[in-house]
C-alpha cells in the first residue's frame, strides 16, 4: 500500500498499545505519517490533533472535500 495513503495515530500514554508497536508499522510501512498525540488508548487527551490529521488526510486522498 502506498504510504501516501496511510496514516499512524499513535498515543503517548496508550497502555493498551505499547509504543513500540506503532513504531515498527511506520518501519514497516516505509515511514507514513505519524502522529502521536498526549492521553491513552481510552482517554484520547489531543485528540483534536488527530482528528485534524485524518480530515487532511481525508482531503489528500479526495475523500473529504477541501476547504
Amino acid at each position: 500500500m502506498a504510504r501516501e495513503r496511510l496514516l499512524i495515530l499513535a498515543a503517548h500514554g496508550d497502555r493498551v498499545v505499547a509504543s513500540e508497536h506503532p513504531r515498527r508499522l511506520a518501519s514497516h510501512w516505509d515511514g507514513p505519517r505519524t502522529v502521536w498525540f498526549s492521553g491513552s488508548h481510552l482517554a484520547p487527551f489531543g485528540r483534536r490533533t488527530a482528528f485534524a490529521e485524518i480530515r487532511r488526510l481525508l482531503r489528500d486522498l479526495d475523500v473529504l472535500p477541501s476547504r
